[in-house]
């Protein structure tokens, strides 16, 4: 049986931590990873989260 996996073709972290956490994976499977300052949908998903009544 034959699985379609679908790779990205690039990754954005934020932390340094996750960076070199997967770095090497990336290098392996030719992906670009790239740290950038901050996420685009990260301050509204972070937004949501901590505001709703858990």
């Amino acid at each position: 049986m034959m699985v379609d996996s679908k790779i990205p073709s690039r990754i954005l972290v934020e932390r340094d931590e996750t960076y070199h956490l997967i770095k090497d994976v990336c290098h392996q499977l030719n992906i670009s990873l790239e740290r950038v300052e901050q996420l685009a949908t990260i301050p509204h998903v972070r937004e949501d989260m901590f505001s709703r009544d858990w």
